[in-house]
């Protein structure tokens, strides 16, 4: 499931694609969603340029940024 290309690749939907590409275990989906946040997310990018970060690893990593950005500042997170 690729929700950013029918939805014009914002940064919920990118992160949608990741959290289904992660409940799925789609490796080939996740890697995609990975690559897609990565061109707006620079700090993603410079995470997946590591051959050493495990894309499990980074794809929740990743979503969990993407939710906190999302939140409202007064939501705290663990």
């Amino acid at each position: 499931m690729w929700l950013s290309s029918r939805n014009g690749g914002t940064e919920r939907a990118d992160a949608l694609a990741l959290a289904a590409a992660l409940r799925d275990e789609d490796t080939n989906a996740m890697d995609m969603a990975l690559r897609q946040i990565a061109t707006w997310d620079s700090a993603l990018a410079a995470q997946l340029e590591s051959p050493h970060t495990p894309r499990p690893q980074a794809a929740r990593a990743a979503l969990a940024a993407c939710v906190k950005r999302d939140l409202p500042d007064a939501v705290q997170l663990p």
